[in-house]
């Protein structure tokens, strides 16, 4: 029950991230599409995707870092 608990307050964590980079990614592609490059760039879209939500899953992380360097 422990590790189910602990899976079940990731994935909550992850939600969020996971459906912000689903709209960028979204977003992207419309924005390719109406600028006809759609076809060229189509293969970017997954690693746009994952360079999104890697960023705002480890957003947290990267903000502390960040502030913990401009104190020095």
């Amino acid at each position: 029950k422990d590790r189910q608990s602990e899976v079940k307050e990731m994935t909550g964590k992850l939600a969020g991230p996971f459906i912000f980079s689903a709209m960028v990614v979204a977003i992207l592609a419309i924005v390719l599409l109406l600028f006809g490059i759609f076809l060229d760039a189509v293969a970017l879209l997954p690693v746009a995707g994952i360079v999104v939500f890697a960023l705002t899953a480890n957003a947290p992380r990267i903000r502390l870092k960040t502030k913990r360097c401009q104190r020095r």
